[in-house]
């Protein structure tokens, strides 16, 4: 009964300390990502949903990673993590303008975050945020979590040759 105890309580304190318990008792009042960032400042970062016109999501996602300098951002409206890069991206976006920045929320895009095939590669979104960076269509990077805006900067430039 003490072990039991012992672990629930570390348990929880795991949850607090990661955000996880605030994000649930938060989510009906939580703006989403394009909410915030209208509120802030401009963004040249384009949600899924904007691309989509009248294609599948699917579909679309490959169209847009196949051409020229693109950083893909998969993140979740109630993920704090997510919620400290949006800025970042945001910013990013702004200044890198060879570079296509594109937003994919998870629990709008299931069928992307599942499993997406790049190349002989297959992906799927087990974590958030996480980012890719294509040139046209191969892919250069990926990771999870987030950066420091100038480690992400230099990462890109890096990787993308700029």
């Amino acid at each position: 009964m003490k072990q039991t105890l012992l672990i629930i309580t570390t348990l929880a304190g795991c949850l607090l300390l990661s955000g996880c318990w605030e994000q649930q008792s938060h989510v009906e009042t939580e703006m989403s990502p394009e909410a915030i960032s209208e509120e802030s400042h401009q963004s040249k970062a384009l949600g899924l949903d904007q691309l989509l016109n009248g294609r599948s999501a699917v579909e679309t996602f490959h169209e847009a990673i196949g051409n020229g300098n693109v950083v893909v951002d998969f993140y979740a409206t109630w993920c704090p993590p997510c919620k400290a890069m949006l800025p970042i991206v945001d910013e990013l976006s702004q200044e890198l303008d060879t570079v296509t920045f594109i937003k994919i929320d998870v629990d709008k895009f299931g069928e992307i975050a599942a499993g997406f095939k790049v190349g002989d590669e297959t992906f799927s979104i087990g974590s958030v945020p996480q980012f890719f960076i294509f040139k046209d269509g191969k892919l250069q990077d990926h990771f999870n979590g987030g950066l420091p805006k100038a480690q992400f900067h230099e990462k890109i430039k890096h990787k993308l040759g700029l």
